[in-house]
């Protein structure tokens, strides 16, 4: 277990399950081309680099591109930014980030980062029940589709015209 200062980011233990750099299953394409992989997997590229500037001491940079990648897709980056504010020794702003966040593995994170902390009875606590679950995903697959691209210029948010509007 990692122990921080404010302000100084340490080394540690880093375990945040949405910074895998390969693809799981039987596929290693990745091993044969290095920038063919980047190109297809630009979010785990940019998690490993955010963990990466983690395990360098570098938590301020990475704090600053997390929060700039955040705007840009909001709840998205909210568990590898907690992990950052973490290491920099923010522990209760990154138990509050993850306790408001979006993200579909927040609360995973939350109760990782409390068991981390000693804290097991609010770790136990912050494990939801199967209905918020259910209702938690529902709510971020509304959001999702608010912010989905539509192909169909006529469109509705979330529909589809059957031929354009003359």
């Amino acid at each position: 277990m990692a122990t921080t200062t404010a302000g100084t980011c340490s080394t540690g233990r880093w375990n945040s399950s949405s910074t895998t750099a390969a693809p799981a299953g039987p596929s290693n394409s990745w091993k044969s081309s290095p920038a063919q992989y980047a190109e297809g997997h630009p979010d785990g590229v940019l998690h490993l680099r955010l963990w990466l500037l983690g395990e360098a001491g570098r938590c301020p940079e990475g704090i600053a591109q997390a929060i700039a990648l955040n705007e840009e897709e909001p709840g998205e980056w909210d568990t590898a930014l907690a992990r950052l504010l973490e290491r920099d020794g923010q522990l209760e702003a990154a138990l509050a980030l993850l306790r408001s966040s979006t993200h579909h593995l927040a609360d995973l994170e939350l109760a990782d980062m409390l068991i981390q902390h000693d804290r097991p009875a609010e770790a136990l606590a912050a494990i939801p029940t199967i209905a918020e679950g259910r209702a938690a995903a529902e709510r971020r697959e509304r959001e999702r589709a608010q912010w989905q691209e539509q192909d169909d210029p006529w469109g509705g948010v979330g529909e589809f015209a059957q031929e354009p509007p003359l």
